[in-house]
């Protein structure tokens, strides 16, 4: 019991209090007190540590507040230890660079002595911020210690940036533990350089033995390069050991986070999209382009509200006084035969908030992401879906589908079952596709899609699609016979 281990002292006072306060991990020394100090007395090896995903919001403070813990330990155990952590997996935190300004600083804690960094950006979830695969953490922190303390030789730890020069236009990055420096997967990716002007944009990158050459035609004269710097990210430069090499970046820029909010008008009459911009109020001025091309180079000024009637890309970049943003911010326009058009509910049976902007959500060429409150998916809680979509003339078309989102851990299921059917008068309708669903005890987030591809392009004018809800959470869920959600957006014909 706790009094047995701890004895009536204030470590066990400490642990009392933890046990029922909301929120005790963040209250300043309580889980040290309760869960650290009262081992102090036990010899220990060495330490191991999985953290930092709550300190992106204060990542300035982390640089410092690390290693002082990492000391505070060794003082309490009057002992030198060995410390060996986890640098944070890519994740889809809030706000932009958080995540990769946090894994900087634990990239920086390496110059503090007898400690190692276990890099798993191979091996995270973008949506799921604890990822589940545990063994091959665990495996590359003990080959950190079996390494360095029981003398095992191995590669314990992935590329880390040593240093670079710049050679007329291009960069040449070198880097520690880079025996075999090697590609994962086709060319390397996620390498950026900048000029003076502190635009990055990507680099071409290859291998030259335990070095890498980054050029872009866009940056002649490169001053600064960034590696696997965002939030997301995934690189795929690894060494002969197969390990991943740490993000990193060669500036000290402060990092300018000033996203342009794109917004799309829907407008069914126009048959276009008012394509509207904004970004905050120390921003001098907004440059964008639509068919891909970074903006920083080739952006037009933003002057006011334009029109849209075609699938493009738009990229906007905010430039202020003190640099450009280092944010670049993206919105797809997706327009096919059923954008724009009339689509009529049998029933409207879409509930709030998960509405996705009203009537035309389903057809409005905006897709929902793996987040369910983005504001584009269509909820429908315990009710089916039944739509009919008029083209507006006969159309040939070869292709319909529809996207569900999955999330069950928050009562979203994907629908008993799909089907869409083709009409030229829109009353008689022929089943052309039909799917059923399954559904297995899963926590994982994604996105369904309910794909029909016609042997030979067909002219109808009327598409109908339906779509049943499970209803109630099933027996195996925690929450079981609670209503469920079915979430559904877009429904795309070509």
């Amino acid at each position: 019991t706790p009094t047995e281990v701890f004895g009536q002292n204030e470590a066990f006072r400490n642990w009392q209090i933890l046990s029922e306060r909301p929120g005790w991990p963040r209250e300043p020394s309580l889980c040290y007190n309760a869960m650290v100090y009262p081992i102090t007395n036990y010899k220990v090896a060495g330490a191991i540590w999985y953290q930092g995903e709550s300190n992106t919001a204060n990542y300035q403070v982390y640089k410092d507040l690390f290693p002082a813990m990492i000391q505070g330990w060794r003082d309490a155990w009057q002992t030198p230890m060995p410390f060996y952590y986890v640098q944070i997996a890519p994740y889809n935190y809030g706000r932009p660079f958080e995540g990769a300004l946090l894994r900087e600083s634990q990239m920086k804690a390496l110059s503090t002595p007898l400690t190692g960094m276990a890099v798993i950006s191979d091996i995270g979830n973008y949506y799921d911020i604890h990822p589940r695969n545990k063994l091959d953490v665990g495996i590359r922190l003990a080959n950190l210690a079996l390494n360095r303390q029981y003398g095992k030789t191995r590669e314990d730890t992935g590329p880390l940036y040593q240093g670079h020069v710049v050679s007329t236009n291009e960069m040449k990055i070198s880097f520690t533990h880079a025996e075999g420096l090697t590609s994962s997967s086709g060319e390397l990716t996620d390498f950026m350089i900048a000029g003076e002007d502190r635009i990055f944009f990507p680099a071409k990158a290859m291998i030259d033995g335990s070095h890498v050459i980054a050029t872009s035609e866009f940056v002649p004269n490169p001053i600064a390069a960034r590696f696997g710097f965002s939030n997301l990210t995934n690189p795929n430069l690894t060494n002969a050991a197969g390990l991943p090499a740490s993000s990193f970046r060669t500036d000290d820029w402060p990092i300018l986070v000033k996203p342009v909010n794109i917004t799309l008008q829907y407008q069914p009459s126009s048959m276009a999209y008012e394509v509207n911009m904004q970004a905050g109020q120390d921003v001098e001025e907004i440059r964008y382009t639509t068919n891909g091309d970074h903006p920083g180079l080739f952006g037009l000024t933003y002057l006011g509200p334009f029109f849209l009637e075609s699938d493009c890309t738009i990229r906007a970049i905010a430039i202020t006084s003190d640099g450009p943003s280092d944010f670049l911010s993206e919105k797809e326009v997706a327009v096919n035969l059923a954008t724009f058009r009339d689509i009529t509910y049998e029933q409207q049976s879409y509930s709030n908030p998960y509405s996705g902007g009203g009537s035309q959500a389903l057809v409005d060429g905006r897709s929902g992401t793996l987040r369910q409150n983005d504001g584009s998916w269509q909820g429908f809680k315990n009710a089916d879906l039944s739509v009919v979509i008029d083209l507006g003339q006969r159309e040939e078309i070869s292709t319909i589908y529809v996207q569900a989102l999955r999330n069950q851990n928050a009562l979203v299921f994907l629908p008993n079952k799909v089907a869409f059917s083709v009409s030229n008068d829109g009353e008689r309708f022929t089943e052309v596709f039909r799917k059923p669903g399954f559904h297995a005890d899963d926590d994982e987030v994604t996105i369904e899609k309910y794909f029909f591809s016609l042997r030979r392009e067909r002219k109808t004018r009327y598409i109908k699609i339906t779509a049943e809800c499970m209803g109630k959470a099933p027996s195996w869920h925690k929450h079981n016979g609670q209503e469920a959600w079915m979430m559904l957006d877009e429904i795309v014909v070509k």
